[in-house]
C-alpha cells in the first residue's frame, strides 16, 4: 500500500474533505458507525450552527475519523480535543494535525473513558448516523 500524501500546509477550515479521507488512507466502515462527512456545503456550516454566547476555548469533538470537522473546528476554536477509537484515524489525525494536536494530550484512543476526557470542554461535537 502506497504511503498517504502527507498534509498539505493550510488555514484551518480549508482542507477538502475528500483529500482528508484520501490521505487518511482508509475509509469509513458502515458496520462500525463510521460515517464521514464529505459535503463541504454541510461541513463549512457546522461551526455556524453554535450559539453565538457558546465558549469556544475548548471544543471536544467526539469520533474525528478523517479530521474534515476537526479541521472546521480548529477554525473557530482555541483548541479542539479529539476523541477517536481507531487507530489508523487517530494516526492520520496526528500526523494531519500536528502542530494543534499534541498526542497523547488531544488525540484519545481506545478507552476514552479510561482515560479520561479532558476537564475544560464547554462545547462537544459528535457526528451520528442519519
Amino acid at each position: 500500500m502506497n504511503e498517504p500524501d502527507a498534509p498539505v500546509e493550510q488555514t484551518y477550515g480549508t482542507r477538502d474533505p475528500d483529500q482528508l479521507i484520501r490521505r487518511a488512507g482508509a475509509y469509513g466502515n458502515p458496520d462500525f458507525d463510521q460515517h464521514f462527512l464529505i459535503d463541504d456545503r454541510v461541513v463549512d456550516r457546522i461551526p455556524g450552527y453554535l450559539p453565538d454566547d457558546t465558549d469556544v476555548s475548548h471544543i471536544l469533538e467526539i469520533g474525528g475519523g478523517p479530521g474534515v470537522l476537526t479541521d472546521r473546528l480548529l477554525a473557530v476554536a482555541d483548541r479542539v480535543t479529539v476523541i477517536e477509537q481507531d487507530e489508523i484515524f487517530a494516526a492520520h489525525l496526528r500526523r494531519e494535525f500536528s502542530e494543534a494536536i499534541r498526542w497523547p494530550t488531544l488525540c484519545y484512543r481506545r478507552r476514552c473513558t479510561r482515560s479520561g476526557i479532558p476537564r475544560g470542554s464547554d462545547c462537544v461535537c459528535c457526528k451520528s448516523p442519519i
